[in-house]
């Protein structure tokens, strides 16, 4: 996987670090999916209780969720040279990035909370390369910074990222609680005379997706008042801001979906302002 990237080194250049995705980071982060998913999955369908099947298809969700993304982190690898940064990401059709360090002006790594040694890198050279799920991204940046001669700003404190993954597994099971919640009340309004009045059928459709959407809006914006009003209690300000920092490993290049995230930034970052009676902030790029 990564012969394509040491074609590319000269044989005078030096390797200073090489990240590339190992069966433990698989191991662990199948662990940690399985975590996340299971608590998700129990918030949301406590109140209905549980059949049979339901543990057959969470451990199905858990198995191709899991093998999916360990795939997908698999065929990433990444380089750094005295001369350049080597990206390469893809299997069929691998995209490679080549950026010499005399061009890189700045870099910054996100760690995703959600995967063990995985985060988002975003190097400005020029133009600013953003990549995802990055094997080992907070010490590849950090190698990157020492051969480029960019200062390295402090580490992430361990405990502002239990409280990143608390709050985000948080607001995913609140959300789509809200969601099936009212899919549910939904589907029982029209279902009994949808039968005998398919133009309730019609209705049913036409209302329940935008109610989907309403739910899925109303309950981001309650658990994440939620959750960082819990964080505000044991988290100082410069933790806080870390908190923010860390929201922006996943924006997304979808433009709509990236909207959506940067939305859910600014209500988080609002709102700990608000808690801490001061201005609470994270740019998100060095």
């Amino acid at each position: 996987m990564a012969g394509k990237l040491d074609d590319m080194i000269a044989p005078d250049e030096r390797v200073v670090y090489r990240a590339r995705y190992g069966f433990r980071d698989a191991l662990t982060n199948l662990l940690l999916i399985s975590a996340w998913i299971g608590v998700i999955w129990v918030a949301v369908n406590w109140p209905v209780g549980f059949e049979p099947w339901d543990t057959y298809f969470l451990l199905s969700l858990i198995s191709g969720f899991g093998a999916f993304e360990t795939w997908r982190a698999f065929t990433k690898t990444s380089v750094v040279t005295d001369r350049r940064f080597l990206y390469k990401a893809g299997f069929i059709n691998p995209k490679v990035h080549d950026i010499a360090l005399s061009e890189i002006e700045g870099v910054a790594c996100y760690p995703n909370v959600l995967w063990f040694r995985q985060g988002t890198i975003r190097v400005r050279a020029g133009e600013t390369i953003t990549r995802r799920l990055v094997p080992d991204a907070e010490n590849t940046c950090r190698a990157i910074r020492t051969e480029a001669g960019l200062p390295q700003p402090p580490p992430l404190a361990r405990k502002v990222i239990v409280w990143a993954w608390l709050n985000t597994v948080f607001v995913m099971a609140v959300t789509l609680s809200f969601m099936v919640g009212i899919l549910y009340q939904v589907t029982l309004a029209y279902v009994w005379p949808a039968t005998d009045a398919p133009l309730l059928e019609v209705l049913h459709d036409f209302v329940l997706l935008p109610s989907m959407i309403g739910a899925a809006l109303i309950g981001v914006v309650v658990s994440t008042a939620l959750a960082v009003t819990v964080a505000r209690i044991f988290l100082s300000v410069n933790e806080a801001s870390q908190l923010i920092y860390l929201a922006y490993a996943y924006q997304s290049g979808i433009k709509w979906l990236g909207s959506l995230t940067r939305g859910h930034v600014w209500f988080a970052e609002r709102f700990l302002s608000l808690l801490y009676g001061q201005t609470i902030r994270c740019e998100e790029s060095e």
